[in-house]
């Protein structure tokens, strides 16, 4: 009890063993290991990446131990995992009520999903979100907007998305959900010529309503109609007023009023901004304000996500949002919020990227480039190589952030690795549907999948991106790294040299290379180029195996196919089962003797350390059963 307050706390404490570690509690961007910390989780605008404030606090943690603890409440909640009390964990939550699930499992991979079994399965978004996304804050007209699309295009820069920001209303940031006819006139033609020219479209908005200067028809209608949130007495506390999402008038409206027209215009997706400072004093429709603080997140996200869903349908139904609660999985994708542009930020993002994940909302980007003012063009490339190795990635600031501004070696970067993201579409799309189908992670810690290996424990500088790719971002001015390899061999993914794992390397890396390695008998579908997803038939990949001894598998989830590897240490046996694609086999690290498929002799091509078998329509009407005898190697 606070007699100061007068606030009274549910209080739950347990002991804590030496060697446990915990993990969880959402974005916050510090590291990964939450032992010895102190979390009140209550969301706000955090206006940086480096500091114990969050807009993504989720009430779910989990313990090395083998259980997790989700509390099912959205007021005030402090978890104390051991910065009080070294030899204890506890945890209060405002009120009388203390109400949480205890998961157990042997892994964390088994108790992450019993928490989405709890608060919802996440949503796979559309497969053309996982292109690149252009922005800044804020293209103002329609001459800019087709510009840098047009730029992007004539440059071969591979693009899927615009984003406008902040200025596409009379009145910049005083959002009413139209566009203003002089800087963006004729703008269904606008959004029809960016379709065209294989561009989706993004818009900025916010949940708070102002009457601005000649923009007020709709503040005026939401006050008349009671849709806003507010004092006790009524009065809105503030210039704008905040749409209550816990009443269902107010929701129909929203959906109906605001964001459904924008959608028929041929809108794409809406940047769900803001919704981490709703006033816990404020009065609500539905709920009290001390549960709707943190809240109000989830349901602003809901909102969004439901107009896209029922316009849309689902499979193509996704938000850009920052804010979150427990259960906003549901509502993909998020992003890391106004990041500093310093190597500090680039940093504290890539803890906040593996947090989140942790937390269970698998889906994310960050401002790449960084949010706050000028990047150097160091920082730029460094972001942007990081960017690519994620789920999502929107290249985002308050100033430019298009590769030309940051210099010719910028634009090269970005068309190398842009190049390399939209090859490993196949991949990452595949990663992200096993959300769903195996209620796995895309950004995996390396202690998810390494367990038992203590060197992995707390290591938030590296990850491992989907279940195959190892990438190490280099987080600082000097171009240097730590890398840690887990048990196994590891491939270096440029060059095709074989490392040992166990270890820790320390390397200077050239600034336009980004550290990537492959975990031994993976399988890697990858796909031609393009400049924008959608571009060319998805029917010919190239299936990239890395056959060690052991056994390795790839379900292409879809395209209803799947393929299995035995690696000895004389053959490698390949059963891939029928489909219409157009598969060619790489082999890394193999100089095969002979090449059989369904006991037939077939041909293959050497280069360099790969060995290529083009194997074109054969599995159209039957499965295939390959033979590589290994020769001197």
């Amino acid at each position: 009890f606070d007699r100061n307050t007068k606030e009274q706390y549910a209080c739950e404490a347990a002991w804590s063993d030496p060697y446990e570690e915990f993990y969880g509690l959402g974005e916050n961007f510090t590291s990964v290991s939450r032992k010895g910390r102190l979390f009140d989780l209550w969301n706000t605008n955090s206006l940086g990446v480096n500091t114990e404030r969050g807009y993504k606090y989720i009430p779910f943690y989990m313990s090395s131990r083998g259980y997790g603890i989700f509390y099912n409440t959205s007021r005030k909640i402090r978890c104390d995992l051991g910065a009080t009390l070294s030899k204890a964990s506890y945890t209060m939550v405002e009120g009388a009520l203390l109400d949480y699930f205890l998961m157990t499992g042997d892994a964390i991979k088994d108790i992450i999903p019993a928490y989405h079994r709890l608060t919802g399965l996440p949503a796979v978004p559309p497969k053309w979100s996982f292109g690149i996304w252009m922005s800044k804050i804020s293209y103002g007209t329609r001459e800019e907007v087709e510009r840098v699309a047009g730029q992007m295009r004539s440059s071969r820069l591979p693009c899927d998305v615009i984003h406008i920001d902040t200025d596409w209303f009379t009145e910049n940031w005083v959002c009413d959900w139209k566009f203003d006819e002089k800087k963006f006139p004729k703008v269904e033609e606008m959004i029809e010529k960016l379709h065209q020219d294989g561009y989706k479209l993004s818009l900025w908005q916010l949940p708070y309503i102002e009457r601005g200067k000649t923009s007020y028809e709709v503040y005026d209608e939401a006050a008349a109609n009671g849709y806003f949130a507010g004092n006790p007495d009524g009065d809105l506390q503030f210039p704008h007023g905040l749409i209550d999402f816990t009443n269902p008038e107010a929701v129909h409206w929203y959906k109906e009023k605001l964001i459904k027209p924008l959608l028929r215009k041929g809108v794409d997706v809406i940047k769900v901004d803001f919704g981490e400072s709703a006033p816990a004093f404020f009065k609500y429709a539905g709920a009290d304000g001390r549960d709707m603080h943190n809240l109000y997140a989830l349901l602003y996200n809901k909102a969004a996500y439901e107009a896209a869903k029922e316009e849309f349908g689902e499979d193509k139904a996704l938000i850009w949002a920052r804010s979150a609660w427990a259960g906003s999985q549901k509502y993909p994708v998020h992003w890391g919020g106004d990041a500093g542009t310093d190597f500090g930020s680039l940093a504290s993002s890539v803890k906040g990227c593996l947090n989140l994940s942790l937390s269970g909302i698998p889906f994310w980007s960050s401002d790449i480039g960084g949010f706050w003012f000028e990047s150097s063009p160091e920082l730029y490339i460094r972001w942007l190589e990081f960017g690519m190795f994620c789920s999502h990635a929107r290249f985002h600031g308050f100033y430019s952030r298009e590769p030309w501004d940051f210099g010719q070696q910028a634009v090269d970067v970005y068309r190398k690795y842009a190049g390399l993201r939209y090859r490993l579409i196949p991949y990452i799309y595949n990663q992200a549907l096993a959300v769903r189908e195996e209620d796995t992670l895309i950004h995996r810690p390396v202690f998810y999948d390494y367990p038992s290996d203590l060197s992995a424990a707390g290591l938030d500088t590296q990850y491992l991106f989907g279940k195959e790719l190892m990438v190490i971002p280099v987080l600082n001015e000097d171009n240097s790294v730590r890398i840690y390899l887990p048990r196994g061999q590891w491939t270096d993914f440029y060059d095709d040299t074989v490392e040992e794992g166990g270890k820790w390397m320390e390397q200077v890396v050239p600034l336009d290379k980004i550290p990537v390695y492959v975990r031994e008998n993976a399988i890697i579908p990858i796909g031609p180029e393009m400049e924008y997803i959608g571009q060319k038939e998805d029917d010919q990949w190239e299936i990239h195996c890395y056959p060690m001894e052991g056994k390795g598998r790839l379900c292409s989830y879809e395209h209803g196919f799947t393929v299995e590897m035995h690696a000895s240490a004389d053959r490698v046996k390949i059963d891939c089962t029928r489909t219409d694609m157009n598969l060619t086999f790489v082999l890394h690290n193999i100089r095969p003797a002979g090449v059989q498929a369904d006991g037939q002799d077939i041909g293959f091509r050497m280069d360099h350390k790969r060995t290529y078998i083009h194997m074109g329509n054969r599995m159209q009407d039957h499965d295939i059963h390959m033979v590589i005898e290994k020769g001197e190697q």
